[in-house]
């Protein structure tokens, strides 16, 4: 509900300009919602899952909560991008769930202070407001909200975020704004980068309040561009650290680093569609792009933004809607005879257009006229037609086809009478005699002398010379004298005396000699690149790409050829490229995605094209245009392509058009391989490749396998050619070893040990663990030294004593020395009835012990309704993280909700309030501040300096001190405790263990449940029952074997023939030490016995067991019996695995 009131309020800017009926504006909404957004980088992308901590702590009291992973105080997760509950890609930021995005921890490095989070809106909007909220990460310290118009080409800085106006000045220049002085202004704020709260703090970022024209929003050009954008970015430049940290950031302690990060649960970004007030909803979707949204168009306005007026409505120049008008489209006034037209500035200048009303207004000019008429308006008869009298314009008839004689007319009659129009020579109106200048009816030719620059109007002079009125000259008076033009008019030149070079100009045009920079006939003009008359400034434009115009001659807007784009006309547009000769892409119609190509020409192609201008078959493909594919056998060609016909090139042992068969002299497709057995691995009788049956390619030592003979067979490694048998024994010490196996490496002979278990053979304990037994499942005990009290996690390999530190004993190093101790952590402890109340006065407290038993100091604060709040004087030191914890005794029946405030007495510093929630408790109890969920510490950020703590209950309370817990203590990053210990059935541990897992079995396995066989005698076998025990092992049914109940017969059916092996899940109830099973398999024809010792389990997971060694593995796909199994076990977990 909160978020709703903030973005109501953002929008009062735009909603004022919407009040008036005659303009028309689309509903606001969340215009990220949908969309599509990524991030330079996330948390979890990379191949393995990232560690990281919060800022806000754990409460201790409360380690175990299985919803908590706590590392050394700190609460830790991890980024997962394969499982969705810990993956935080960008989309989690803007769909509106309690999901978030979350960047890499610095812990992988600093640069990762630096990451950019875009988000694409589709299309070009109004934006109002952007409002961020954070999940478990501060704000940023330094960050920029960007926009980009040109669908994320280039961005602009909206505006600037940093911790201080100096960081400003750093980061982003000195001339950056503090203050709002102009509708696009870019300020820095600060006021949205402290470090409280740590978690959830929120930015409303408005883009209109506070500017001059955020009440005027229709007739602000400059706001209006300045709140459009197609995309928007968050470039994130340095997260906001603690100033205890700063040192360890630098140093890039992992501990530190790995708590700094940036996470955004919600980004909703209010506005709403361009439409130029011509619209009031904007719900069409655009064919093209279904994402996109078009504007309902009204007022006769066309396009996705009503951007134009629509064909026929062209009168008036397009013009967005303002309160005053709606500029309303018009239509062209063309009397019936055109339904299309055009508009045009100049004709409109002219006040050449008729509109529908009768009024010479607007530049509607009409096309493709019919029914012989043209013009503006199709208001005229076309030469050759005229318009009877008394025919209305609007008449599908209206123009008549003149009647004239071509030998004395033109062709063309006036309106109304038709009458016909003599040609130059012939007089008006019956052409019945010689014009004036022409002399010799019916040929009429012209006068020796000019009529408009002769005297008397004298016509033939017989070659000489005519006599010239004033302005004229020539022999025949037929040219204008200096300083007048345009015979045979003679009209003064009239040039501009201070922008030309003379007063004489071109005696056809009129041209004067302009001085640089004016042009015009009578230099009244700029000349053509300057603008803004008188001054006639320099256009800004890039003349490769400009028309002849170069720019508009009042605002310097550039002017720029088809091919040429930008703002000077500097950059190539798109279907073109290779600026400053921008030539056409000119991409292949079938093997490329469209028209467009990069700045070196290069085309988008289809897959199965390349080329610059996808004009190629790509690699794999043969035979333009039509790009078969190859067809090459993966296994024997040498990449993808092939040749015009389609022939592979192949490997050197591969063969044939495919390279799909074998070239001579190598074996065994698809491998193809060559005769190059290991000498060191071959018998010495063996006879070559060619020798053996087809798959088969050396013959090998007793002790050797693998394809060319170069692998030790498993029990054995050391391959050497002196070695008549291959390989020599591994000799793994059973005892230390997974299962008593002793299969060792083939190469260096590291038998397979139990994981406290070292050493080539396994005879050895780890380092931190003691006492190899062969019944351990772990091989040796964990010496379990106290982090604290012991030198070191080593101990005897014999007795498990470990190293003590001075003045501490014990195996284990855990206990003082006699007449010693062990300090607690409260060593920032703060005596509440040595506090004030706000007026100054001393706290009340009492010290009867009845109620409030071991009281510290002289005795406990008390909050009534005379008391209810005591404050603290307080001095920090070093500055970092604190936990606040009380102790206290509340007499009330339910939950005292006190509020805990820490108040700063330096200018800077940010006041901080958090609520301390105290349960009834009869008792003296510890009690931290924590959230909701009661486990998370909700710790303090203190820094050095005076502090003033407060501490107000609303209801009756106990208070006997406080303690301020620092980061140091609770974490504790030096005593990092190796927990080696595992978890057992039952969960009577006295600390921290470590929970064992075995690694999942292949897919291929085939359970058969041991709960479902027979005793010896046929019956069914006896069924462990415990439910408490089966829950903890998260195990079905078991069998459940004894002394007086030994033997289990199973039936086990082998899905497919070759090598399987027996594993036994298993857990033991109360027996100590291990326990031999003898075994019996029988299949169709053959028997088969073994031996398999299981040793103890009691550990809080299923047990596995196999004996390889000893049982021989069937090749049979028949069904199998394993006919007994006798020992004395207590149980055997339900299911056995072939």
């Amino acid at each position: 509900m909160g978020r709703h009131a903030t973005a109501a309020a953002l929008l009062a800017a735009f909603l004022a300009t919407a009040c008036r009926a005659q303009i028309l504006n689309p509903p606001y909404f969340n215009l990220a919602e949908g969309r599509t957004i990524w991030a330079t980088a996330t948390c979890g992308d990379s191949a393995s899952p990232e560690l990281y901590c919060k800022l806000v702590g754990a409460n201790l009291d409360k380690q175990d909560n299985p919803h908590i992973n706590l590392i050394q105080g700190q609460v830790c997760d991890h980024c997962d991008g394969t499982d969705p509950r810990r993956a935080h890609p960008p989309e989690n930021a803007i769909d509106g769930s309690e999901h978030w995005w979350q960047s890499p921890p610095l812990s992988r490095g600093t640069r990762f202070n630096e990451v950019n989070l875009t988000i694409d809106l589709g299309q070009e909007f109004h934006v109002a407001y952007v409002f961020i909220k954070m999940a478990n990460s501060p704000r940023p310290g330094v960050w920029v909200l960007e926009r980009s118009t040109d669908e994320g080409k280039t961005y602009q800085a909206w505006q600037y975020f940093a911790d201080s106006y100096a960081d400003c000045d750093t980061y982003f220049g000195p001339e950056v704004e503090h203050g709002i002085s102009r509708d696009d202004s870019v300020i820095c704020e600060t006021k949205f980068s402290k470090v409280v709260p740590l978690e959830g703090g929120e930015m409303v970022i408005s883009l209109l309040n506070g500017r001059p024209s955020a009440n005027n929003f229709t007739y602000s050009p400059v706001l209006q561009e300045w709140t459009k954008a197609t995309n928007v970015r968050l470039r994130l430049l340095r997260t906001k650290t603690l100033l205890g940290h700063l040192m360890s950031v630098e140093r890039q302690d992992p501990t530190v680093t790995r708590r700094y990060f940036y996470s955004i649960k919600d980004i909703n970004i209010g506005g709403r569609c361009v439409c130029n007030g011509h619209a009031d909803t904007c719900d069409i979707t655009d064919p093209n792009n279904p994402s996109k949204l078009n504007c309902s168009c009204q007022h006769h306005t066309c396009g996705p933004q009503c951007e134009q007026c629509c064909p026929g409505y062209q009168q008036n120049k397009w013009q967005r809607a303002s309160i005053d008008n709606p500029n309303v489209c018009e239509p062209c006034n063309c009397f019936g005879h055109s339904n299309d037209c055009y508009y045009d500035e100049k004709v409109d200048e002219r006040q050449e257009s008729l509109n529908v009303h009768g009024i010479y207004d607007g530049g509607g000019v009409c096309r493709n006229c019919q029914h012989n008429t043209e013009g503006v308006n199709c208001h005229k008869c076309r030469p050759g037609f005229y318009r009877p009298f008394n025919k209305l314009l609007n008449a599908t008839d209206v123009c008549q086809p003149c009647r004239c004689d071509l030998t004395f007319s033109s062709g063309n009659c006036m309106e109304g009478s038709g009458q016909c129009e003599c040609r130059p020579e012939f007089l008006p109106p019956n052409c019945d005699q010689c014009n004036a200048g022409y002399y010799g009816y019916p040929q009429c030719r012209p006068c020796d002398c000019h009529a408009n620059g002769t005297q008397g109007r004298v016509c033939q002079v017989n070659g000489g010379q005519c006599p010239c009125r004033r302005y004229y000259e020539g022999k025949n008076c037929d040219r204008c004298s200096p300083g007048y033009y345009g015979f045979p008019d003679c009209r003064p030149c009239d040039c501009h005396p201070s922008a030309s070079l003379g007063a004489s100009c071109d005696a056809e045009s009129g041209q004067c000699t302009c001085r640089n920079s004016y042009g015009g006939r009578q230099c009244l003009h700029c000349q053509v690149g300057f603008y803004d008359y008188p001054t006639c400034k320099l256009c800004s434009c890039d003349p490769t790409g400009t028309t002849e115009e170069v720019c508009s001659n009042q605002t310097g807007q550039c002017l720029c050829k088809p091919q040429y784009g930008g703002p000077r006309c500097d950059q190539c547009a798109p279907g073109f490229y290779n600026f400053p000769n921008c030539i056409p892409c000119e991409c292949d119609s079938k093997g490329s995605l469209g028209n467009s190509c990069d700045n070196a020409g290069k085309c988008h192609c289809l897959a199965s094209f390349t080329g610059l201008r996808c004009d190629q078959c790509a690699p794999g493909y043969y035979s333009y245009p039509d790009c078969n594919p190859c067809g090459c056998d993966s296994y024997g060609s040498v990449g993808l392509s092939c040749g015009s016909d389609g022939t592979c090139f192949c490997k050197p042992s591969f063969d044939g058009e495919k390279c799909d068969r074998c070239k001579k002299g190598f074996y065994n497709y698809p491998l193809c391989e060559g005769c190059n057995c290991n000498p060191a691995g071959i018998l010495a009788t063996f006879g070559g490749c060619g020798s053996l049956t087809s798959g088969e390619l050396c013959e090998c030592k007793e002790r050797v396998t693998g394809r060319i003979c170069d692998q030790c067979r498993p029990l054995y490694w050391n391959l050497k050619p002196s070695d008549p048998q291959g390989c020599e024994d591994c000799e793994c010490h059973s005892p230390g070893t997974l299962g008593g196996l002793r299969v060792c490496d083939g190469q260096s002979g590291q038998c397979l040990c139990k994981p406290n278990v070292g050493q080539r053979q396994c005879t050895e304990c780890l380092d931190g663990t003691f006492h190899l037994q062969d019944q351990d499942l772990l091989g040796c005990q964990d010496c379990q030294c106290d982090v604290g009290g012991a030198v070191g996690s080593s101990c005897d390999a014999r007795s498990g004593q470990c190293q003590c530190r001075p003045r501490i004993t014990g195996r284990r190093c855990s206990e003082p020395l006699q007449a010693h101790f062990f300090p607690t952590l409260h060593q920032h402890k703060y005596e509440v009835e040595d506090g004030h109340t706000p007026s100054g006065v001393n706290a009340r407290f009492d010290f009867d012990s009845g109620l409030f038993p071991g009281f510290s100091w002289k005795g406990y604060a008390i909050f009534s309704n005379i008391q209810k709040e005591i404050l603290i004087d307080l001095h920090i030191q070093k500055p970092g993280l604190y936990q606040v914890i009380a102790r206290y005794v509340s007499l009330n029946g339910d939950n005292v909700y006190c509020n805990i405030s820490f108040t700063p007495d330096t200018y800077g510093e940010s006041k901080q309030t958090e609520t301390l929630v105290l349960p009834p408790s009869r008792e003296p109890r510890f009690q931290g501040v924590v959230g909701q969920d009661g486990v998370t510490a909700l710790p303090f950020v203190l820094n050095p300096g005076r502090w003033t703590l407060s501490i107000k209950a609303p209801r009756p309370v106990f208070l006997d001190y406080m303690v301020l817990l620092p980061e140091a203590f609770y974490e504790a990053t030096l005593l990092q405790e190796r927990v080696r210990h595992p978890c057992l059935r039952g969960g009577n541990m006295a600390g921290p263990c470590r929970q064992l897992r075995y690694p999942a079995l292949p897919d291929t396995a085939v359970p058969v449940a041991a709960a479902q066989g027979a005793d010896g005698q046929g019956a069914p076998v006896r069924i462990l029952d415990d439910a408490d025990v089966l829950e903890e092992l998260h195990s079905g049914p078991m069998a459940h074997l004894d002394e007086d109940h030994g033997s289990l017969r199973l039936d086990l059916r082998v899905p497919r023939a070759g090598p399987h092996a027996l594993v036994f899940f298993y857990h033991s109830l109360d027996n100590d030490g291990s326990v031999a099973a003898d075994l019996v398999l029988s299949g169709a024809d053959r028997l088969a016995t073994g031996r398999a010792n299981f040793h103890h389990c009691n550990y809080n997971l299923l047990c596995r067991q196999g004996e390889p060694r000893q049982l021989p593995h069937l090749c049979l796909p028949d069904p199998v019996a394993l006919q007994q199994l006798r020992r004395q076990l207590r149980s055997v977990s339900e299911r056995t695995r072939d």
